[in-house]
């Protein structure tokens, strides 16, 4: 009897004990397994403006990523700015847990004849192999993937957008009497942003964020009652760069528009 219940004594520790270690190890076995970025793996997500020069590529790669934008109006040249960032090892597992729990590979597409269009793809490297998935051009993503698509999209773009809160800067666009009470319609392009007076945005200030580079301010002025050629009172492309100042006022001088 004394024999039994030694033997249970040290024998139930020891199970539980073997347990433990057994459940352990499965659980290190299994986390390790789906914690493992491949050493070659990337991300690179790009944007197309179809007729308007609009081009943005996202990579990302654990040694070094990228984010680069151009920008312009045809016929003009594009302002250019180039971004560079490094992510750290807890941001890149979950950027690639995101982008495996999505599934690119299975992403469907169709096509469809459209011309001019721009859009956004997707290209993955991993192990060796390239998954690529376009949602521009002919190319469509079938209804069934595209929050797979979406998920995917939008984790690359706030993991940059984090990574480069700290290049952020506001401008300024102070809009002078003279364009004001013109009587025109005046339109502005800056930077992928859109104001017009008839939608009540052009003001005395107009406030923007934007990362710090070289950008250029699109302005038109329109005659309200015209039509054709003569619907265009004047028009500029005037630059700035928000390493040197952090504001510009524009003017009409002559019927030309001018910035100081």
């Amino acid at each position: 009897m004394n024999n039994k219940i030694y033997f249970l004594s040290f024998t139930v520790p020891l199970l539980l004990a073997l347990g433990i270690i057994s459940l352990q190890s499965c659980f290190s076995s299994k986390q390790s397994s789906e914690s493992k970025v491949p050493d070659d793996f990337y991300v690179m997500l790009t944007y197309h403006g179809g007729m308007i020069l609009d081009y943005q590529m996202y990579f990302i790669k654990k040694d070094s990523s990228v984010y680069e934008v151009r920008r312009g109006t045809r016929g003009q040249s594009a302002d250019e700015n180039i971004y560079s960032f490094k992510v750290n090892d807890t941001e890149m597992l979950e950027l690639y847990n995101i982008i495996q729990s999505n599934n690119p590979s299975s992403i469907k597409t169709f096509s469809r004849e459209v011309y001019d269009r721009g859009g956004s793809s997707i290209r993955i490297r991993e192990n060796s192999k390239f998954i690529d998935v376009s949602n521009s051009g002919m190319d469509f993503i079938e209804q069934e993937y595209q929050q797979n698509y979406n998920n995917i999209v939008r984790a690359v773009e706030e993991l940059t957008a984090k990574k480069l809160e700290s290049e952020k800067r506001k401008f300024i666009i102070r809009i002078d009497d003279s364009i004001l009470n013109s009587g025109k319609i005046v339109n502005i392009n800056v930077a992928g942003k859109s104001f017009m007076s008839a939608a009540g945005e052009v003001k005395e200030t107009i406030e923007i964020e934007v990362l710090k580079g070289k950008y250029t301010v699109s302005i038109m002025l329109l005659n309200p009652d015209a039509t054709g050629n003569d619907r265009i009172y004047t028009n500029a492309f005037l630059g700035f760069d928000t390493n040197e100042k952090s504001s510009m006022r524009l003017l009409l001088e002559s019927g030309k528009i001018v910035s100081e």
